[in-house]
Parts: C-alpha cells; sequence; structure tokens
C-alpha cells in the first residue's frame, strides 16, 4: 500500500487516515519471457552472465525486470549450461587429441575436425528443435513447464527471486543511474510550484497531504482504462549507501539487518511515508507508472515524485519516462522454426556450425578447466566480497537486468513506436491533469504551473520520432523561454 504523508501549504501534523494508492503485483508477459528463454539458450555467453550476476551473487539483490518471469528464464538459463558443460567436455576431449596429433597432421586430423563440426551441428539441431522450437513456441509454451535445476540450493534461490519478484518494492542500484532495469531514459524534467500563493478567488489555500496527492494522481493514470497498468511505490538507493550512509534515517537496518546477507528488496509503509516526506535523503522513493504492452516486449515507465519545501509553501515536482524496447530481433528466431528443419534451413544451420567449431574449439579446454575451477573461484569471490564488506566498502548495488540485456535498438513494428508515444503521452498528460486539478481544487493558484505544463507537452516526450530512431537521451530546459534539445541515433538503413 502508499504510505501517507503530509504534503500542505501551511504547518501541520502529517494524517493517517487517507487511504494509500494500491501497489499491484508486477504483470508478466509471455512473449517477452519465451524470447527470453530463447535467448539464454541461443546465447551461451548470456545465461553464464545472467547465473554469475543473479544466481550466484551471495550478496547482491536481483535487479527490476518489468514483464519478466524472471524465474522461468534463469531455469532455461541453467538448462542451457548444463548442455554447454557436456559439449565443452566433449570438444575438449577432441581438442587435446587434435593437440597430440599435430605431429602427425593427415587424414586423421580433418577426421577429428568433421567429427568436432558435427558435434556442433548436434548441440544446435538440439537447442533449435528439441528445446526452442517445442517447448517456447507460441501455443505450446508453458512456464510452469520450465526445466528445474538438480541442485536443491539452487532450486532454493530460484524460489527466491520468485519471491522478490512478487513483493519488491526496492531496487539496489549499482552506479549513477537509479533506474535499473528499467531501460533507456526519455526525458527527465522537473519544476516548482508554490503552494502558499491561492487562488485569485480564495484568500487561502486548502491544506493538503503528498499521500493526498499521489492517491488522486493514481486514481486518474487508473482511469485512462490502458490495459496491463502497474501502479506503485518504489525506493531507490543506491548500492554503495546501504551498509555506511544510512544509519541516520533507519534505511540500513531495514535494507540490511545482516551485512553479509543480500539486501531486502521489501521495505513497510512507514519507512517509506517518512523517506517521501523527508524528501531529501541518498533513498528516495518514487510513484512508478508502468504500461506493460505487446506481450511485455514494450513497457514505458513515467517516475514520479513530490517533494515540500521545509518550509511547506514550495512543492518540488520532478518526473521522467523510460523505455524498455522489444527483445532484439536475433531472439525471435522461435516464431519461424517448423517441427523440422527444412532444406535451406539445414544448410544454413550447417554453415553456421561449420564457422562456430573453431572458436568452440579453442575455447572447451579453458571453460573445462574453468568448470572444475569453479568451486574454488566462488570460495575467492566469497572472501574478497567479505573482505570489501569488513571494510565498508562493498558496492550492492544489483549487477544486471537481463530484460535491458536484450532490449533491441530499433522497434520491430511501427505501431509499436505508435504505441510507445501513447503510453507515455497518455500517462503524463493524465498526470500532469491531476496534478493541476488537484492543486486548484486545493485553491492553489496553478496559472504558472499551466505554463511549466505546456514546457513539458511540448518537449521530447511529445515528439514524433521514427521507427528507426534510436533515442538516447533527451535534454530538457522549464521555464518560461526554455529550450529543450533531444539527441537521437538514427539507423544507417534509414540514412538517405
Amino acid at each position: 500500500m502508499m504510505p501517507d504523508s503530509k504534503t500542505q501549504t501551511g504547518v501541520q501534523a502529517p494524517r493517517d487516515d487517507v487511504p494509500a494508492p494500491i501497489q499491484a503485483a508486477p504483470a508478466t508477459g509471455r512473449d517477452v519471457t519465451r524470447y527470453l528463454c530463447a535467448a539464454v539458450q541461443q546465447n551461451d555467453r548470456l545465461a553464464r552472465r545472467a547465473i554469475d550476476s543473479i544466481i550466484d551473487e551471495p550478496h547482491r539483490p536481483v535487479a527490476s525486470s518489468p514483464g519478466v518471469d524472471l524465474a522461468c528464464v534463469l531455469r532455461y538459463a541453467l538448462a542451457a549450461r548444463r548442455r554447454q558443460t557436456i559439449l565443452n567436455v566433449v570438444l575438449a576431449a577432441i581438442t587435446i587429441v587434435m593437440v597430440i596429433a599435430l605431429p602427425f597432421i593427415g587424414v586423421g586430423l580433418f577426421v577429428l575436425f568433421i567429427l568436432a563440426w558435427l558435434i556442433v551441428l548436434g548441440d544446435v539441431l538440439t537447442t533449435y528443435y528439441r528445446v526452442i522450437g517445442p517447448q517456447l513456441n507460441r501455443r505450446d509454451f508453458d512456464p510452469a513447464k520450465a526445466p528445474d535445476p538438480f541442485e536443491p540450493d539452487l532450486r532454493e534461490r530460484l524460489a527466491d527471486i520468485e519471491e522478490q519478484q512478487r513483493g519488491s518494492n526496492v531496487t539496489v542500484f549499482p552506479a549513477y543511474e537509479p533506474f535499473i532495469g528499467h531501460g533507456r531514459r526519455l526525458d527527465m524534467w522537473n519544476f516548482v510550484v508554490a503552494t502558499d500563493r491561492p487562488d485569485e478567488n480564495f484568500d487561502s489555500v486548502t491544506p493538503f497531504t503528498l499521500n493526498e496527492l499521489y492517491e488522486n494522481i493514481a486514481t486518474g493514470v487508473r482511469a485512462l482504462g490502458l490495459k496491463h497498468v502497474t501502479l506503485s511505490e518504489r525506493l531507490f538507493v543506491s548500492g554503495a549507501d546501504v551498509q555506511v550512509m544510512l544509519d541516520d534515517r533507519g534505511v540500513k537496518q531495514a535494507l540490511l539487518p545482516d551485512r553479509f546477507a543480500r539486501p531486502n528488496t521489501r521495505v513497510d509503509a512507514e519507512l517509506l511515508n517518512r523517506l517521501r516526506e523527508e524528501g531529501d535523503g541518498r533513498a528516495r522513493p518514487y510513484l512508478v507508472l508502468e504500461v506493460n504492452g505487446w506481450g511485455g516486449e514494450l513497457v514505458v515507465t513515467t517516475m514520479l515524485r513530490f517533494t515540500l519545501s521545509p518550509t511547506r509553501d514550495l512543492l518540488f515536482v520532478e518526473g521522467g519516462t523510460w523505455l524498455l524496447a522489444p527483445i532484439n530481433s536475433a531472439y525471435h528466431t522461435v516464431d519461424y522454426l517448423t517441427d523440422r528443419p527444412l532444406f535451406h534451413q539445414l544448410r544454413a544451420l550447417a554453415w553456421s556450425a561449420l564457422g562456430r567449431t573453431p572458436g568452440q574449439l579453442l575455447r572447451s579446454v579453458p571453460a573445462v578447466a574453468s568448470m572444475v575451477a569453479s568451486p574454488f573461484l566462488s570460495d575467492r569471490k566469497e572472501r574478497e566480497q567479505r573482505r570489501e564488506i569488513d571494510q565498508q566498502s562493498f558496492n550492492y548495488g544489483a549487477l544486471m537486468s537481463i530484460r535491458e540485456e536484450t532490449a533491441d535498438r530499433v522497434y520491430h513494428h511501427y505501431f509499436q513506436n505508435v504505441d510507445r508515444q501513447l503510453y507515455a503521452k497518455a500517462v503524463m498528460r493524465r498526470a500532469m491533469d491531476q496534478l493541476t486539478d488537484f492543486l486548484k481544487q486545493h485553491h492553489v493558484d496553478v496559472s504558472d504551473l499551466r505554463e511549466q505544463q505546456n514546457v513539458i507537452y511540448n518537449s521530447g516526450i511529445f515528439a514524433s520520432g521514427d521507427s528507426r530512431i534510436s533515442i538516447r537521451d533527451t535534454s530538457m530546459a522549464v521555464g518560461m523561454n526554455a529550450r529543450a534539445m533531444v539527441g537521437v541515433r538514427q539507423n544507417s538503413a534509414n540514412k538517405s
């Protein structure tokens, strides 16, 4: 639930009787989940990185992955690692035999290479026609049937990740950008509203609380009727601050009761209420308005935060929009697979396997050596992290969002670009209109606010874009004579 908080134009005790906005459980997208399951099957480096950065991190929490059944994706990543391990063991044996046979170069060496190629081709065919095709197609995909790992500790870890997804309202970020997992920033803006100046038709303003304001905006966004909208309040805190910088506000105890465990990803309403009311802490709550479309492939997130000045006469308004673009088109192969490979498909896979075989052979021996040494490497990693924790220099920030990692740089469909603009414009317009109406209902002069709205409406978020333009950043200046500059990268295919 969204905690209550005080926001008003005069001095008054915070109210606790206002109902808080419902914090909805995150929705998962069926399509985006199966595409990511296919991605970790096709890309063994992605699978290893997901396992290393999410499952095997003993002291870091999981980053947000909107619309994704993350535990399901990780189950397929673990299955891919098992299959890749078997492949590496076989290829390492062939590589060693080939090295031994180097002084006797001849037909035998060629035969060994052909054998390695056939083994790689067999692995490719297994990946596409035994796993991706039968299990991840639109008709038969079922997250409940994802392969479970054999190891009890891995099953326990995946259950913990599922639980975190259901109840998380905390993001622990590792670097400058707080909003890890929500994609590329399209725009950010902020302005200040004087809340002690009454409308010309009234002598004074009517006091209000932050909780009333948040509830009013949430109600307005819900009334839009957009499908798959999630409204929640999420706390963002730097992983470098968790252990040493937040003792005075009670955040450290709430997030990290055990310094050698992963930070909690759920905090209670009372703490969110206090941090929202104080407004200037290193841990800050935001109202998160998330629209999840195209089966989870298009996620537009609007972040809003409201803060009162210490004198309660100014309301600081901060907002921005983030985009998770469609999954890389390379991982959409699952939608075009037949039950068994056609001749031209088999030929393409055979050539692809032939090109991969030399690299696979070269990497196989180091991969097997790394697998054998993995328990020792894990122990060393644990010791090093514990040493950093003892020295209070460890960064608890989440390392990877697999959803962000696999997002494409261009839209796949014109309508996706149109819908992205619809989601962003509709949510932001409704939020700003709700803010204006709310303040007007409390007899606050909103003339300056309406000017600020016009600047926002005419800035980057409301500018149309070509489907082949990938937005990097939008710089926005807000004010009477402000100018906004939009930075874009145009895909070479669209250049004339």
